[in-house]
């Protein structure tokens, strides 16, 4: 029987992680400044909202679809709906002063009314999550974040919700604005293969999410999905950048450490979970991806 997989994160389970510290109406989900290591998860996760991290002091570190990152003051990371993040923490011993803005895709959408501009944008992030606000533009966000406050810390407002939503519409417009000045020359219509790639990107990414690690071939994820491996291979490095086989075992090796960390069961029992033919292989599996052996990882941990 499995134990924990890659899970997902949506915008209820994060009312829920900051119960004392969130407004949300339904679309849009505010965490007040956080000082702390922000608990989203102790291991990866999968997004179904869309988050939008900033840091008004300090520095930030995390992994984003297994590629790191680190975000300052000025800056942005704008993370879609299928993107794997890992804990977010300080880069350095100094505190930081951090803001999660979380939101719906339907009022991405809705406030890009334009579906050529909503795909514009989707693949403009997808290649570049960090967005450089500048500091004129950040003092003006700022602002906006200050308003968005000021209303929710009223009690006599009757359409605080509809209120805070077209806040949060105009300052989304506003680090969008900056984000197509600053992606200008990436910023083009998408073709049929670029929306067809989305599509599948997104299908694809789900699949090997759930499938915790057991299924490593590109094949296997093909026939899923009622293509070639080719094909598969196409249209996911077209979209993400990376191939379909690196993916998949990105995400099998999220899951294996976590069998290693956190259950009790031999390295032989994990190895027959996770259907490895046998023990040899799975050690060489993992040790060509961890540089180390099974049992090695393990002792990190005991």
């Amino acid at each position: 029987m499995r134990i924990k997989e890659l899970r997902t994160l949506t915008l209820e389970d994060i009312q829920r992680t900051f119960a004392h510290k969130v407004f949300y109406t339904g679309d849009v989900l505010i965490v007040r400044k956080i000082k702390e290591e922000i608990a989203l998860s102790s291991d990866p996760i999968m997004l179904e909202c869309m988050l939008l991290v900033c840091c008004s002091r300090g520095t930030l570190r995390f992994n984003i679809n297994h590629s790191e990152y680190t975000i300052k003051g000025d800056e942005y990371a704008i993370l879609l709906p299928g993107t794997v993040i890992s804990p977010i923490t300080p880069a350095t011993k100094q505190s930081s002063d951090v803001y999660i803005l979380a939101f719906s895709t339907s009022i991405f959408q809705r406030t890009l009314h334009n579906k050529s501009e909503v795909w514009q944008m989707i693949q403009a992030l997808r290649n570049n999550p960090i967005i450089f606000i500048g500091r004129e533009r950040n003092i003006s966000i700022t602002h906006y974040n200050n308003l968005l406050r000021s209303v929710i810390a009223r009690k006599d407002s009757y359409y605080k919700n509809e209120t805070v939503n077209h806040i949060f519409s105009a300052l989304l417009c506003d680090i969008l604005s900056s984000m197509k000045q600053y992606l200008a020359n990436s910023l083009n219509e998408p073709s049929k293969a670029e929306v067809q790639s989305y599509v599948l990107f997104e299908r694809f990414m789900r699949l090997v999410v759930a499938d915790g690690g057991v299924h490593r071939s590109v094949a296997f994820y093909a026939n899923e999905l009622c293509c070639t491996p080719t094909s598969l291979n196409k249209h996911i490095s077209l979209l993400s950048g990376k191939t379909p086989n690196k993916i998949i075992h990105s995400i099998a090796i999220e899951c294996i450490k976590e069998y290693l960390k956190n259950s009790s069961m031999s390295i032989k029992e994990i190895a027959e979970e996770l259907q490895f033919p046998n023990p040899s292989f799975f050690g060489t599996y993992v040790k060509r991806h961890l540089g180390m052996t099974p049992m090695q990882y393990r002792e990190m941990f005991d």
